[in-house]
This record gives C-alpha cells, structure tokens and sequence, in this order.
C-alpha cells in the first residue's frame, strides 16, 4: 500500500510537473510572438523625412549640373523645361510648340533668397530677379513676370 501511494504521488507530481512545463513553454512561445511583433513595430516605424537644407548658402556649387521641371504642362507655346548651371552661367533650354528647341545663356548672381539671371549678349533676353528655394534637390523659382517658374529636380 505504501508502494503504490509513493508511486501514485510520483506520478501525480511527475504529471503535474509536465503540466507546470507545458504551461511554461505555451507562455514562452507567446512572449516569443509578442516580442517578435514589437520588434517588427518599432523597427519599421517610419521617420519624418528629414529635410536637407542648404548648409553652406553661399556655395555656388549647389546650383551645379541640370535641373528639370519633370511636371511643367506646355505654357506660352513652350514645354520641357530645364536649367543648366556651370560655375556661376546659366542655360535656360525649352521645346517650342513647333518642335524646335531655344534657350537662353547668361550669367547668375545669387543672395539666400533670390537668383538673379543676366544674359550673356546683350539685349538678347531681359534679366531679371526671382525668389527661390532650393531643398531636397528641388529647386523652385517663383512666379515672376512669366519668366521659367516652378519645381525643377535635379537630374
């Protein structure tokens, strides 16, 4: 009799240690998930897009190469819209709507806030000041008397 008790306590407590296990792992595989899960979260937690700015303002380097108005819709008669600087001259080139390409060479001063543009021969175009801003590779010219505004990326 004392056998068969010690026995059946035995295996009550081998049973209830199974349990007690079984019980653990189940919990330890959900805290897996759960951690799993967080992880995943915070680690795909998507960031404001920074902002680049220019860090250097008076670097005439920033206007370097060419810059395209991808999303100009045909205006005046013109479309295809560009800007190509080097060093401190400018290349304004368009499409006419009879196909054939025109632009416009000169010179460029700036200030943190304006561009100023100044044709190379004389007479060849009117000069003229614009506003400006130059963030993220986009560089957008305000409206001014009709001259070549908007958003141009560069390329």
């Amino acid at each position: 009799m004392v056998i068969y008790r010690t026995t059946l306590y035995l295996e009550c407590y081998f049973n209830l240690k199974e349990k007690i296990m079984t019980n653990k792992r189940v919990w330890l595989g959900m805290l897996a998930m759960v951690l799993a899960f967080g992880m995943t979260v915070v680690g795909c937690a998507s960031s404001p897009a920074e902002t680049v700015t220019d860090s250097n303002p008076n670097d005439i380097t920033k206007f370097e190469g060419k810059w395209v108005n991808e999303g100009a819709v045909e205006y005046a008669g013109y479309r295809d819209f560009s800007w190509t600087f080097n060093g401190n001259t400018a290349l304004f080139t368009s499409i006419a709507s009879d196909g054939q390409r025109t632009s416009r060479s000169g010179t460029f001063t700036f200030t943190d806030t304006t561009i100023t543009f100044t044709p190379q021969r004389r007479l060849a175009w009117s000069g003229y000041t614009q506003k400006y801003t130059l963030e993220n590779n986009v560089l957008t010219l305000e409206n001014y008397n009709n001259n070549p505004f908007g958003s141009f990326t560069k390329q």
